[in-house]
């Protein structure tokens, strides 16, 4: 993680022939949404570096951000070959990177990037904190603090990051469902000072204000 974060700060770029980058293993977003992306590129050229990680034994470089802009410089090197021969790119580490690692890159590169709706936000928030919980069970952390190290990743306050982490903690199955948007019965997501204080209530209250809140969902829709 500090590797990334010093790679990034330091501004150093290399390019790399767009032939010899391939997606992460671990990207599990779609990036088939990238139109406006490409004419962007066409407009204004790339603005931000690919960030990526390698090389392999092949010599290839996996992309753990920057998946839609790779798929958009592949496109307009089919439709006009030579545009992007090479390609400019952060490497933040060799090939045996720490999968956990490059999955807390993709996961808040993308949050960062893409217009979620704020059902899906929360739900990608909870997945980074899951993350950065397995680095610290596997001892693979790098960090002391998983507050400080969640404002890092989420751009978020000391104060909100707490109520995730009182959310993902202290919260039942029922209650993360219906914050995350998990819970087809409640189709507006709980507002994250609200998960929190359902979350300090026991079990069973949280489960019974979580029913209720189906309840009046089909009310409201009657």
């Amino acid at each position: 993680m500090q590797v990334y974060e010093e790679t990034l700060e330091s501004g150093k770029v290399s390019k790399i022939a767009i032939e010899l980058l391939e997606p992460s293993p671990y990207n599990e977003f779609k990036a088939d949404e990238y139109e406006d992306l490409k004419g962007s590129i066409l407009s204004c050229g790339l603005i931000t570096p690919l960030t990526v990680i390698g090389p392999s034994d092949e010599g290839k470089y996996q992309i753990v951000s920057g998946e839609r802009r790779y798929r958009a410089l592949s496109d307009i090197n089919k439709e006009k070959p030579g545009s992007f021969d090479t390609v400019p790119v952060y490497i933040i580490g060799d090939i045996h990177t720490d999968p956990l690692l490059q999955k807390l890159i993709i996961e808040s590169s993308n949050l960062e990037t893409r217009d979620y709706s704020q059902a899906d936000i929360n739900d990608h928030r909870m997945t980074v904190i899951q993350i950065l919980e397995e680095m610290k069970e596997s001892g693979e952390a790098k960090f002391d603090n998983i507050t400080e190290e969640l404002g890092k990743y989420l751009k978020a306050s000391r104060r909100y990051c707490n109520m995730y982490l009182k959310i993902f903690h202290e919260g039942t199955p029922e209650l993360q469902n219906a914050f995350r948007g998990k819970d087809d019965e409640i189709k507006n997501p709980v507002k994250t000072v609200h998960a929190a204080e359902i979350a300090g209530f026991d079990k069973e209250t949280q489960n019974k204000v979580v029913d209720t809140m189906r309840k009046e969902q089909v009310s409201a829709n009657k």
